[in-house]
């Protein structure tokens, strides 16, 4: 899928229809555009499910160039079999939940997808992953935070599949509530997530 230039600081949404109960998804980018000048940037800045109210599920993301040039981004979607890890039980809208997953797999991404259920005539039902981390307490943890970002209470399924990774690298030592930036040069091929 390709969206069409987008000039920087817009942003455009897309929606994979009858997304799978039994697969985990993620969405990636492979912008295209650059000049001898000026990069082009894209990033996923959020990605939910939604169970529409005739029962169909969905999984939505937003893309948005944060480049300095009007560009585009091929667009990416891979998917890895998940299984059940969770219940959300009934949520109200903006009401969050905090999980976490005890002998994560080290080496591995994590990836949580959700199953909702409770849609009605007027309103869908969705859920995010608003936060996650990594901790580090006698064995890997993977912490993250579920929230009902749509417009009514509802639950979904927790669902979770692991990601085998390709490269590793090591952050410097940070200091309590510091961050770092990163890239990966030439992340070929250009059709992987």
């Amino acid at each position: 899928m390709v969206p069409g230039t987008l000039a920087p600081g817009v942003s455009q949404s897309w929606v994979w229809n009858d997304a799978s109960s039994t697969r985990s998804y993620q969405a990636g980018l492979s912008p295209v555009g650059a000049t001898t000048s000026a990069s082009c940037k894209f990033e996923v800045t959020r990605s939910y499910y939604a169970q529409q109210p005739s029962g169909e599920l969905e999984f939505r993301f937003t893309i948005k160039n944060i480049g300095t040039i009007s560009s585009a981004a091929n667009i990416l979607l891979a998917s890895a079999a998940n299984s059940s890890v969770g219940f959300t039980g009934v949520l109200d809208p903006g009401e969050s939940l905090n999980a976490t997953w005890n002998s994560a797999v080290f080496g591995d991404a994590h990836l949580v997808a959700f199953v909702p259920a409770g849609a009605t005539r007027a309103a869908d039902c969705r859920f995010e992953v608003v936060g996650e981390s990594y901790i580090w307490v006698y064995e890997l943890e993977f912490r993250f935070t579920v929230e009902n970002v749509g417009t009514i209470g509802c639950q979904a399924s927790i669902r979770s599949t692991f990601l085998a990774f390709s490269s590793v690298g090591t952050s410097s030592t940070l200091a309590p509530g510091s961050s770092t930036t990163t890239h990966w040069n030439n992340a070929d091929p250009l059709n992987r997530v």
